[in-house]
């Protein structure tokens, strides 16, 4: 198999599991939390906006490569 065609296969994969993650935070099926300042601190909204973002760049790479909704 050829660089390029497992590079596509790693990126559909995490767009896979980009979109499952921001499935389960929009549902409130899973939340994210961290200690700040001594206390448990819920950053639900700011880890959803990385993984929005970390789909956009999948996105865009998988742009770039001519790979299309899958």
């Amino acid at each position: 198999m050829d660089w390029r065609r497992r590079f596509i296969e790693v990126l559909q994969h995490d767009r896979a599991q980009h979109l499952s993650q921001i499935e389960l935070l929009e549902s409130g099926r899973c939340q994210v939390h961290e200690m700040r300042d001594g206390r448990f601190v819920d950053t639900t909204a700011e880890a959803l906006e990385r993984t929005r973002g970390y789909l956009a760049e999948v996105e865009r790479l998988l742009g770039e490569e001519g790979v299309s909704d899958a």
